[in-house]
């Protein structure tokens, strides 16, 4: 049976460091975050384990609004 999941998030294919967790969280999110994420997930005692399907996540900038009251 398996034994421990573990899970690597990856941006266009590389691991993003220190996400490791079975969810992914974004702060302060800028356009360099732009890309396709997937997730590996791995379970001690397989010999293989699986990457998720990829989710594309464009971010778009906007410029400053001035507001005048």
């Amino acid at each position: 049976a398996p034994g421990a999941v573990t899970y690597q998030w990856l941006l266009n294919g590389e691991g993003i460091q220190g996400a490791t967790n079975a969810t992914l969280t974004l702060n302060n999110i800028t356009e360099i975050q732009s890309g396709s994420y997937s997730c590996r997930v791995t379970a001690t005692g397989l010999l293989v384990g699986t990457v998720s399907n990829s989710i594309a996540l464009t971010i778009l900038s906007s410029p400053p609004v001035i507001v005048v009251e």
